[in-house]
């Protein structure tokens, strides 16, 4: 009777085994593939962060062109001065600006808006020293004006190079 006893509990068992190998098995496979789940999106979170990290840096590089490309030095020697009346070469210089900073419009994206508002102030200090001395009536031709202008530069060089050292601090947040 012990024996047949013992053969029933076994016949009861084997299933119950083999039930709880199986599942356990299942189980170990999905924790697994669950796993390797979260890995590959861990990875891909952490490639998305470098690629915004390198969007940003572009776009801080493109930042400093634009800042180096609308100080006014550098604007004055590199557009020419096509006529003899200063309201034209006034006109010339600020669509210059304007195009400069239409052109790299879409990199506020990337940047913080302190920094986009310092940029922005700085555009507009250099499009309002040009229009007051255009206003100026002591000038009367082109080339004096281009002169007053490069006198001017040199007071706003402060405000270009406070516009690159916030890109600069900007970059160092990144980095």
């Amino acid at each position: 009777m012990n024996f047949n006893f013992a053969i029933d509990i076994l016949a009861y068992m084997l299933p119950v085994l083999a039930l709880i190998l199986i599942n356990n098995y299942y189980f170990k496979r999905i924790l697994q593939l669950q796993t390797n789940i979260n890995r590959s999106l861990h990875n891909q979170v952490q490639q998305s962060t470098n690629n915004t990290d390198q969007l940003k840096l572009q776009a801080l590089e493109r930042l400093t062109l634009l800042v180096e490309r609308i100080d006014l030095q550098n604007l004055v020697l590199r557009v020419a001065n096509l006529s003899q009346d200063k309201e034209s070469y006034m006109l010339s210089l600020i669509q210059h600006i304007n195009q400069e900073v239409d052109y790299n419009i879409t990199q506020q994206l990337y940047v913080s808006d302190t920094l986009w508002n310092i940029l922005t102030k700085n555009k507009q200090t250099i499009c309002s020293t040009i229009e007051q001395v255009c206003q100026d009536s002591s000038i009367q031709d082109t080339i004096a004006f281009q002169q007053a202008l490069l006198e001017k530069a040199l007071f706003l060089k402060q405000h270009s190079a406070l516009a690159l050292q916030a890109i600069k601090t900007e970059a160092k947040t990144i980095l």
